[in-house]
């Protein structure tokens, strides 16, 4: 949940305070600042001067394309993944998150479909690194709740059962990284749907989180 209103610039310039105080060298803290600024161009160019809870799922899929199409390097795209985390943390809960923490794998035990689909949806979006990390935790998420559920190894994939995913559990579980979830579920239903699950018809790429949980709470 954002904590308050920050204009793109103003929340750049309260980052970079922190990325100072925690002691980042004058030669790194030029490269977070060039990061900055690509973030707030590009937040602009989406039409939003102000920061949004999709921002991030936004900015990571641009940058996983970069990275595809070799426009940017792994190592830079990696780079620039971790900074949209780190603004994402300060926005959302008031603190920068220096860390990446993930839950272990171990905490959301799957079927061993379920981890085979997992895999597969993984290696389709190409991802590597942090990305596929953070993407497989939330995959595996979904489907222990999914198939808590349904009592059953085999999980049927519904729109429904994705947006209850989406904003009945991961609100309470995963406050503070809605827009990387909400990512997460817009591949997870990309590959479903190019590889024949029919039940699958809400088009999530067009979705952002605020967006998503408005229209829900209506």
């Amino acid at each position: 949940m954002v904590q308050k209103e920050w204009d793109m610039q103003s929340l750049s310039d309260v980052f970079l305070q922190t990325v100072r105080s925690y002691g980042i060298k004058e030669v790194s803290l030029e490269q977070y600042e060039a990061v900055c600024k690509k973030i707030i161009r590009f937040s602009s160019e989406k039409g939003f001067r102000t920061y949004y809870q999709g921002l991030r799922a936004d900015y990571d899929a641009w940058i996983d394309e970069k990275i595809r199409n070799q426009s940017i390097c792994y190592e830079y795209g990696r780079f620039q993944h971790r900074v949209i985390r780190m603004m994402e943390s300060l926005a959302e809960t008031g603190q920068t998150d220096f860390f990446s923490r993930f839950y272990s794998p171990r905490e959301y035990v799957v079927s061993g479909q379920s981890g085979e689909l997992i895999e597969k949806a993984l290696d389709y979006h190409s991802l590597k690194g942090e990305s596929r990390t953070e993407m497989s935790t939330v995959m595996r998420h979904f489907f222990k709740y999914a198939e808590d559920k349904a009592e059953t190894d085999g999980v049927k994939v519904t729109d429904d059962l994705l947006m209850d995913f989406f904003v009945e559990v991961l609100p309470k579980t995963n406050k503070g990284s809605m827009g990387r979830s909400l990512r997460t579920i817009k591949y997870l239903s990309v590959y479903l749907k190019n590889n024949s699950n029919s039940d699958l018809v809400l088009d999530f790429t067009q979705l952002n989180a605020i967006k998503f949980l408005m229209n829900r709470s209506i």
